[in-house]
């Protein structure tokens, strides 16, 4: 139907719905405002629209059950679908902050389905008339991780060339991917978390600053460890697993390396990592209590029910009956 009224009255209902509060209730927090009288407002309500359409757009793009099931004319046709919702969205702002949080996370671990489709989206959320600011960030993401793409080949080519580099540290230099990223376009306002790594990471870290500072003279990089993962090579009783793990778990790991069957109290674990309390009883509770395993990395002696029953004197060991079931 072409009937301009009836094209209007459809947007008119469109817009009502995807921005009514009481079917997508999201609380956002903004400045603390004072009347006269003294009261305050501390939330405002918005739609939850726009968070779930960011969610479902990750779903599409990342690698999960649903994208690998799809083809690839189907996931375009579905976040077609999603940029013509869109058009209806008052709160255009907070769809692209939880677009950015998810490509963020799909970028650093590699994890997205299709890196062509992902930089496809930038142009159609451009084209859609999402916030400029925004967009042009998400395209700068993407030209930093081309850009340390060519580093980490060059880095990797200058420690095989050169003759001071022992074995173990030429291993690790083949192994790792560095990503040197815009604070500009990456920044999450979350500040860098203190933790002591492995040896043989902090050994590399000083080789990586120097070789950076050659290329690119008065440039100083800061690391966000609370951003990084690794695959570890974990061995127990039961046999070799590689785990996908955060920095913080390796640190925690870490501890039991040249003494796999310590019981270690959790005050030692955080004077061996010096990760902060709250993080490390975060990191804890991810390796005792990971809900898609039937059997866990490590083994807590306390019947713990939360982080917050954790004290300097609980004791954590490695489970040598640990397997990938």
């Amino acid at each position: 139907n072409d009937d301009p009224r009836f094209l209007t009255s459809r947007d008119k209902a469109f817009k009502q719905v995807v921005n009514d509060t009481s079917v997508f209730r999201l609380d956002l927090p903004t400045r603390q405002l004072k009347s006269v009288a003294g009261n305050s407002s501390k939330a405002q309500p918005e739609s939850r629209c726009p968070e779930l359409l960011a969610n479902y757009c990750d779903m599409l793009l990342r690698k999960t059950p649903i994208s690998r099931k799809l083809t690839s004319d189907e996931i375009e046709a579905k976040l077609k679908e999603v940029l013509l919702v869109l058009k209806y969205i008052q709160n255009k702002d907070v769809f692209m902050r939880y677009h950015k949080a998810h490509l963020t996370r799909r970028l650093i671990l590699d994890s997205s389905a299709d890196s062509e489709k992902e930089e496809n989206m930038v142009e159609w959320l451009r084209d859609v008339g999402m916030p400029a600011e925004y967009v042009n960030k998400l395209g700068r993401m993407f030209q930093d991780i081309k850009v340390s793409e060519d580093l980490n080949q060059q880095f990797k080519n200058a420690n095989r060339c050169s003759s001071a580099v022992n074995t173990g540290a030429h291993h690790l230099a083949d192994s790792i991917n560095i990503k040197i990223l815009n604070a500009g376009a990456w920044a999450r306002g979350s500040e860098r978390v203190q933790v002591s790594l492995p040896i043989e990471m902090e050994d590399i870290i000083p080789e990586v600053e120097e070789f950076y500072r050659k290329q690119h003279n008065g440039r100083k990089l800061q690391w966000y460890h609370h951003m990084s993962n690794g695959t570890l090579t974990f061995s127990n009783n039961a046999g070799k697993f590689d785990l996908d793990v955060t920095t913080f778990q390796m640190a925690v790991l870490f501890v039991w390396n040249d003494r796999p069957y310590d019981r270690i109290s959790y005050e030692n674990l955080r004077l061996a990592t010096e990760l902060p309390d709250p993080e490390l009883r975060k990191t804890l509770w991810s390796l005792i209590a990971f809900p898609k395993l039937k059997r866990q990395v490590l083994l807590c002696e306390s019947d713990v029910k939360s982080t917050k029953d954790f004290d300097d004197s609980t004791i954590f060991a490695i489970n040598q009956e640990f397997t990938v079931m």
